[in-house]
């Protein structure tokens, strides 16, 4: 995992402080980075994954409920898609990288796309953690 202070999306996430249309801090820096961040193409991207869509899903997930949420950046860049979720407190999260390494998976067998194109990433206005789901599977 790859960690930064100076990261594009983290200096887009101070700026978008300033972004005041609506009450939630969410909303506002989505649409501040929809409006800022040509590279931003969308955001609350809803995902969802059914037991019958993974072999092994009962095991995996131990149970049978189907698996939701929703992408709160979604960038494509030289980099690759990037799927973000902003977290305040970013320093301090202990599941995001499996939250955003899942919407990465759901996403390549929603679209076809091979999961090496993808990269996660969670961040706050202080710090940016991101990585290459294909690297993760590997832990």
């Amino acid at each position: 995992m790859f960690h930064s202070s100076t990261h594009f999306v983290i200096r887009c996430a101070e700026k978008s402080r300033e972004h005041t249309e609506y009450r939630e801090r969410h909303e506002n820096l989505e649409k501040y980075f929809l409006l800022n961040d040509s590279d931003t193409v969308a955001t609350e991207v809803p995902l969802w994954l059914e037991p019958c869509e993974l072999r092994d899903y009962l095991s995996v997930f131990d149970g049978d409920e189907v698996l939701t949420g929703h992408v709160d950046l979604l960038r494509h860049s030289e980099h690759g898609i990037e799927i973000w979720d902003y977290k305040p407190g970013a320093s301090k999260e202990t599941r995001a990288s499996v939250q955003v390494f899942l919407y990465a998976f759901i996403m390549s067998i929603r679209t076809g796309i091979p999961l090496k194109h993808f990269v996660c990433g969670y961040f706050d206005e202080v710090d940016a953690y991101c990585f290459r789901p294909t690297d993760a599977a590997l832990y």
